[in-house]
């Protein structure tokens, strides 16, 4: 028996933050694409196979990036995961 779904996520933009004067940074909105997929090989045999970030978008989670000014270089590194992949497979006896 096979099942896949396609998930979509909608993140809405942080509004625009300011601390003493200083501009922070305010984490952009997004969309994200996860496609899942299991196989039901036996009763108990699954294979899954879950492919994360399809379309490779850069983003930020807001909670992430809280309090960080809007020039601060370290912010790329700071952004979510691109594209991956999971595959696993599960026994159960």
């Amino acid at each position: 028996m096979w099942s896949t779904s396609l998930l979509r996520t909608f993140s809405k933009s942080q509004r625009y933050i300011v601390d003493n004067g200083e501009e922070l940074f305010s984490a952009p909105g997004y969309s994200r694409w996860d496609l899942l997929t299991q196989w039901q090989i036996a009763d108990s045999m699954e294979v899954n196979l879950a492919l994360f970030n399809v379309t490779d978008k850069n983003y930020w989670e807001s909670n992430s990036v809280l309090g960080f000014a809007a020039d601060n270089p370290t912010l790329p590194l700071l952004a979510e995961a691109g594209f991956s992949a999971v595959v696993s497979f599960n026994y159960s006896f």
